[in-house]
């Protein structure tokens, strides 16, 4: 039995080291909050108003959910395919809070608003009363910022210089490199006493915008705002669009 000593030492040890890499690290700017549900105070998370109701799922109103799972993390980015407003607690599992002002389908696509902050969230443990009944969950969340995309900064300003074509057309593009989607919807004001929005024509494909105008409005400007999406992050950028003449 001796010689069993060392072997079933080492195999203990294997196993110590397998459940303690298990645990994910916790930032220090991370809060470790207890989250009673409804029935027993239903503390809300952070600044969101999301909770835990009776059936142990976090919901929010203004706030979506996104289960991340086990291979989640603090330092994970916007995640925005897969959003609910109740999701079911699971400990060991990672949880994104995004907030719906910040969320708009671009280019056919969900994304969020690069000037939004966000929740990377984990479930420790089940909250439970002195009879062992779920109360609640004990849970870490830290609030973040997206990281650059390389989009541009929210209502960054883009000066667009139109020019004479061989049709008497005033043409102007501009391109973002590939991968990044225009929105099929924007909007258009004039600049001064110009009137170049209501003879101001449009048109975008993909990461192109392209801006024609065939009135001969001297002086004339315009800005057009539209969105503009990066994977899973967007911004909104504001065209300022002279006249040639």
């Amino acid at each position: 039995m001796k010689r069993l000593i060392f072997p079933l030492m080492a195999i203990f040890c294997l196993m110590t080291v397998s459940c303690g890499d298990d645990e994910p690290s916790i930032p220090s700017t991370a809060i470790t909050l207890n989250m009673p549900n409804e029935d027993n105070g239903q503390t809300r998370l952070g600044f969101t108003d999301v909770y835990i109701n009776s059936s142990d799922n976090f919901v929010g109103k203004r706030w979506s959910i996104v289960d991340l799972g086990k291979k989640g993390g603090f330092k994970k980015e916007p995640e925005t395919a897969q959003i609910a407003g109740e999701v079911a607690v699971t400990p060991g599992h990672f949880y994104q809070m995004l907030p719906n002002d910040d969320l708009s389908i671009i280019g056919g696509e969900r994304a969020l608003a690069v000037k939004s902050g966000y929740y990377n969230v984990y479930v420790k443990s089940w909250l439970r009363g002195s009879d062992g009944s779920i109360i609640g969950a004990n849970v870490s969340f830290a609030e973040y910022r997206p990281k650059n995309s390389g989009l541009v900064d929210w209502d960054s300003n883009i000066g667009i210089q139109l020019h004479d074509s061989f049709d008497n057309i005033e043409r102007a593009e501009f391109s973002f490199r590939k991968g990044f989607v225009f929105d099929d919807e924007y909007t258009i004001y004039n600049m001064g006493n110009s009137d170049l929005s209501s003879h101001l024509e449009i048109t975008v494909k993909e990461n192109t915008i392209s801006f024609a105008n065939a009135a001969w409005l001297p002086n004339g400007a315009a800005e057009v705002v539209i969105n503009v999406r990066h994977g899973n992050l967007y911004t909104r950028v504001r065209f300022i669009v002279k006249t040639a003449a």
